[in-house]
């Protein structure tokens, strides 16, 4: 028998995991959203002042594996009922096959017909794994744990504090700095203007959306903490994308915007206007590098660098329509006489797609994107959005694809890989939700 002490012991360890796997089940889904939209904002401020490196994907990673386990444990392979969806089931099968066709490709341009490669294959492969493998095999346990406006309301909190800690911190580096430059953008060492711009959009995307439902008793949250804390989140965010002077973050905010006065037409609500109006004005007087005019300047530098990528590009496409030239796209943009900068992937995903593995490749690509637009608009039409959070998933998706077609390469993309299946997910929690009233 065990010793008195020994059994206190282990009953202490077995409460405290018991603890620690409700809050994992009641929280983790809020937790890991912040990760996955906001944490590479903290992290950056974290390794300026304390020096730890920033490692957002192993964060997100981390937070993934962890809720899969404990959701594993919890609920077995009852996630994996989602295979019987169609429309999931077509999403995911063309997500495989675009990157089967990605792998042999890569195996081929490495091994049988050996190419000089500018990012090396083995480079490529882990940023697949790391930063859009691992969190889709975790989805399934992800989403089946406890998902609901209150997360939303968590995750927009978090995100607040995420990106207000950046903004001083950005801020109190320029003050420190001897010479302050009139070109500075919102960024750190290990984080450029554009993640940063769309991280600061997604908190307004959040904002919006969450002032949609303030009044719909859909949280636990009461109405007023919701219009406070919607109002920081559209303030914050629009603080963000004035200082990080990001195009695309702007393009980004257009089709929620639109919803928005779509809504609004429909049944306009004061206070609503006004939660959004002064956060507006506010954002508007603070003092930024750039007025707000200069950053949609299309006529800079880094406009001009992408439009002679996009052209090169497509030249080489138009030569070898069908399979593309493959892996040799790399030292033919690396060739290319734009800037001192190491260029080797054309900053579109659609570009690179086709550069790589022609129309071949890119028709799983367009199945993917297709369906889940194709999903969107059934649920828009039919469903008429009912959940927060499936759409704040479709603005956060439609946001990486707007991000895709100017910056990141396709390993490097979770937004719009992940973010396109979060949809999925999010839309079939709808239909069960709805299917479960109607009952």
């Amino acid at each position: 028998m065990l010793p008195f002490s020994a059994i206190i012991l282990e009953n202490d360890i077995l409460f405290v995991l018991s603890r620690v796997k409700s809050i994992v089940l009641a929280h983790g889904f809020a937790i890991w959203l912040w990760a996955f939209v906001f944490a590479r904002v903290p992290l950056v401020v974290i390794q300026e002042y304390f020096g730890l490196a920033s490692r957002p994907f192993m964060l997100i990673n981390i937070i993934s594996l962890g809720i899969f386990f404990l959701a594993a444990f919890d609920r077995g392979l009852k996630p994996l009922l989602i295979f019987k969806y169609r429309p999931f089931l077509i999403v995911l099968s063309s997500f495989l096959i675009f990157w089967l066709f990605y792998f042999f490709r890569l195996g081929f341009d490495s091994f049988i017909q050996p190419l000089i490669f500018i990012e090396t294959p083995f480079s490529l492969s882990k940023a697949f794994v790391v930063s859009t493998l691992v969190p889709v095999l975790c989805l399934p346990w992800i989403f089946n744990i406890r998902s609901c406006v209150d997360s939303l309301v968590i995750c927009s909190a978090l995100g607040n504090i995420s990106i207000f800690a950046g903004i001083i911190a950005f801020l109190n580096k320029e003050l420190a700095a001897s010479q302050i430059r009139s070109d500075l953008r919102f960024s750190f060492d290990d984080l450029n203007p554009i993640p940063a711009g769309h991280s600061s959009a997604s908190l307004v995307i959040f904002g919006l959306i969450l002032l949609i439902f303030a009044n719909k008793k859909m949280s636990s949250f009461g109405a007023n903490f919701l219009f406070l804390n919607s109002g920081i989140s559209v303030f914050l965010g629009l603080w963000g994308m004035r200082l990080s002077q990001t195009k695309s973050a702007y393009l980004a905010l257009v089709p929620v915007i639109i919803f928005c006065f779509y809504l609004m037409l429909k049944q306009t609500r004061y206070r609503w206007l006004l939660t959004v109006l002064v956060p507006l004005l506010l954002v508007w007087a603070f003092p930024g590098k750039r007025v707000f005019t200069s950053a949609l300047n299309f006529q800079d530098g880094s406009v001009g660098e992408r439009l002679e990528m996009f052209a090169a590009t497509w030249e080489w496409i138009y030569a070898h329509p069908y399979l593309g030239v493959g892996f040799n796209l790399q030292p033919i943009l690396n060739s290319l006489p734009i800037s001192p900068g190491t260029f080797w992937y054309p900053h579109n995903l659609f570009l690179d797609v086709l550069g790589i593995g022609g129309l071949l490749m890119l028709a799983p690509l367009l199945v993917f994107i297709f369906s889940i637009v194709r999903l969107i608009y059934l649920e828009l039409s039919f469903v008429r959005a009912r959940d927060p959070l499936f759409l704040a998933f479709v603005f956060l998706w439609i946001q990486s694809v707007l991000l895709s077609c100017f910056s990141g390469h396709m390993t490097h993309l979770p937004g719009f890989w992940v973010g396109g299946l979060m949809v999925v997910f999010a839309s079939i929690r709808e239909s069960n939700l709805t299917s479960g009233q109607a009952a």
